[in-house]
């Protein structure tokens, strides 16, 4: 091509970039002098006429539309003469100008020899393509751009050269100065100008010469959602800054290290979770982090390194993102997860026992969710046991004096150094003292079903022949995460309280929930007669109560009757005359209602005795007190369905007389009160 080699370069790219007919007229002005005149005495006149050509974003755009006010002037076939006389006008150097075209026929027709695509139509620059245009421009002098600092208002070129807009072209008067800036050559007058300038973006070094383009990665990491390794690529070229950081693939240029980073950030953690691939290993991840927390002791028990070194041998090289341990299951089922053993640390793998750390307690035979938190400082760290309001009467007195047996040892110690200091010497070293009872409870040798002081005096009466009394031992001063805290849950399984001592559980009552193992055989509810088929024991052994004795008894439910078990004796026989005076009058509620209107009470009595009772109450008392008088026999000895009807006959025939002659002691005793008043 008979130009420069920058300029055969741009025409290249401009063919691949579909503008090659805008590069050769391009290519061709700047092979030549720039045909444009400012004569001295006409100065402001050429200025004029040269304006309208000008572009405020591109003086290579410039070129373009002088180009095509040309040919639209002159039209195809012009002479001399008429470009002579167009040239004149504008202000236009004749000889350049027809140098210019005679270029551009030249190389067009090298293009045509050489099979080079061209446009058939003359460019239009109000079309132009922009981005290629200039891309194609910049990949012939890709080391002549710039970025503008706004705080000294000069361009920043390539090795540190500084320079302004030369005042001629397009772009000097624009209000806000380009970010960045093509300069086609830089010339040194009064100070160094940029000539035949253009607004570009510093991408567009990135297509045109992505080998001066220096890439650094920084900060790379697994993205969890995509499942591919990331890193910020920054950019530079020349000592400019072309992309401050950019979003990059890793593995297309670090293989090695994206791999690495995968292996600890999504297998190693456990956080990858895909079909295919062993969800063990997420679920044993999670699990001994979780069980770090309970010990208190956070990165002492999962070890990480032998997880990845795991991995690292056994996992194919090219596993470094999501998508290829999704192509590895497909293709391999093998089992690549560590068992759970390899994941310990070794100086953890013989000492370390889940059971140390259990999910519940068991009270009574029956199971109570525990809670950890590890959060020293705050309130609720340590262990919580979850307790619903009904099963509250399952636990002994003495449930919050223990812990769970990986702390046992610790609160046992704080018990032991809590002594005199005579004791305290005899029981010397405390601590191996505190470690050995805790052992034995592990091992059933001290018998845990008792207060904690009491337990701790079986074992040292064993363990050191001193004899001491629960009363010996003042309570210690506990830290936070050694105080077993107990937490009531409501029917929605909500927390509605937490305590420290256990709560006075008299107002709650004895019943035993249905979700203790071995109720429901007894329970029943919303009964209007007696339950067909059910006898009532005096007592029951539960096996989900274990070690204690259960009362069935006849509960009055207000519009029913049902059944349920106690665990104290009196309340049971309590409720269970309740039941069968709710299931009297159930069953023989027009008798109850006749005799009820038959009662009177004297106007003394009411304003005296029953002056507080403003639900009036005292006339459902008498009657329920004439009920249970009338029975024939012990109500406690009524337990099954036959022994109720016969008793029920009985009480029927004598249930009105019994409730007149409960009135009438109620106004014998109103005169006898009045004298002892």
């Amino acid at each position: 091509l008979p130009i420069d080699p920058q300029l055969g370069k741009m025409m290249l790219e401009g063919r691949k970039r579909n503008v090659l007919r805008e590069i050769i007229i391009i290519t061709a002005f700047l092979s030549i002098a720039d045909p444009r005149d400012r004569p001295m005495e006409k100065q402001k006149a050429a200025d004029d006429a040269h304006r309208k050509y000008k572009d405020e974003r591109s003086d290579f755009v410039m070129v373009l539309k002088l180009f095509y006010a040309l040919k639209t002037a002159l039209g195809e076939n012009f002479s001399n003469g008429l470009l002579r006389r167009y040239t004149k006008e504008n202000y236009l150097n004749f000889n350049r100008m027809r140098e210019w075209l005679n270029l551009v026929s030249e190389l067009i027709d090298h293009a045509r020899e050489l099979s080079w695509r061209l446009d058939p139509e003359e460019p239009d620059p109000e079309r132009i393509a922009y981005d290629p245009l200039h891309i194609a421009i910049l990949s012939g002098i890709p080391r002549q751009i710039a970025k503008y600092v706004p705080e000294y208002q000069y361009f920043l070129g390539t090795g540190g050269r500084k320079f302004v807009i030369f005042p001629g072209s397009g772009l000097a008067r624009r209000k806000k100065m380009p970010a960045w800036l093509l300069s086609f050559a830089l010339m040194e007058t009064s100070r160094l100008f940029g000539r035949q300038n253009a607004e570009i973006r510093p991408e567009f070094l990135m297509e045109a010469a992505p080998h001066l383009c220096h890439s650094v990665c920084e900060a790379p990491a697994w993205d969890e959602r995509n499942g591919f390794v990331y890193a910020r690529e920054k950019l530079t070229s020349g000592g400019l800054v072309i992309h401050p950081g950019r979003r990059v693939l890793y593995s297309l240029t670090h293989p090695a290290e994206a791999r690495e980073i995968f292996l600890r950030a999504a297998l190693v953690t456990g956080i990858l979770r895909i079909p295919g691939w062993p969800e063990r290993h997420s679920d044993r991840v999670r699990k001994l982090e979780a069980y770090e927390e309970r010990m208190r002791r956070p990165g002492t028990l999962y070890d990480p390194e032998a997880v990845y070194e795991h991995f690292a041998l056994l996992l194919p090289s090219e596993i470094n993102s999501a998508e290829a341990v999704k192509k590895l299951v497909r293709s391999d089922r093998s089992d690549y997860a560590p068992s759970l053993r390899d994941m310990i640390q070794e100086d953890a793998r013989e000492t370390f026992r889940e059971s140390d750390y259990p999910d519940h307690f068991l009270f009574s035979g029956h199971r109570f969710k525990l809670q950890y938190h590890f959060d020293p400082g705050e309130n609720e760290d340590g262990v919580t046991i979850l307790c619903p309001e009904e099963e509250l009467n399952l636990l002994p007195e003495w449930a919050l004096d223990w812990h769970v047996p990986g702390l046992l040892a610790e609160k046992a110690d704080l018990y032991l150094r809590s002594l005199p200091k005579h004791i305290r010497r005899m029981l010397s070293p405390l601590a191996g003292r505190a470690a050995r009872f805790a052992d034995a409870c592990r091992d059933g040798k001290v018998f845990p079903e008792q207060p904690l002081t009491a337990a701790l005096c079986d074992f040292l009466l064993a363990d050191a022949e001193l004899e001491l009394s629960p009363k010996d031992f003042p309570d210690p001063d506990l830290p936070e995460y050694l105080t077993l805290k107990l937490a009531i849950l409501n029917k929605k399984r909500q927390i509605t309280a937490i305590h420290r001592m256990m709560p006075d559980r008299t107002a709650a009552g004895s019943k035993l929930s249905g979700n203790v193992k071995g109720v429901s055989r007894f329970e029943r509810t919303g009964c209007d007669d007696w339950p067909e088929d059910c006898i009532l024991p005096q007592t029951a052994e539960l096996p989900g109560v274990s070690g204690k004795t259960a009362y069935p008894a006849l509960t009055d439910e207000g519009e029913s009757i049902g059944v349920h078990l106690y665990l104290r004796q009196t309340e049971a026989e309590v409720r269970h005359r309740e039941g069968l005076v709710r299931l009297f009058l159930l069953r023989n509620a027009d008798q109850a209602r006749f005799i009820r209107r038959g009662l009177r009470f004297s106007r003394e009595m009411l304003l005296g005795w029953f002056l507080e009772d403003r639900e009036k109450r005292y006339t459902d008392d008498l009657l329920h007190a004439a009920v249970l008088e009338s029975f024939p026999c012990d109500p406690e000895s009524i337990r099954d369905r036959e022994a109720y009807r016969m008793a029920e006959m009985e009480a029927r025939a004598d249930f009105g007389e019994t409730a007149m002659r409960l009135q009438k002691q109620l106004d014998q005793l109103l005169a006898l009160c009045s004298d002892v008043q």
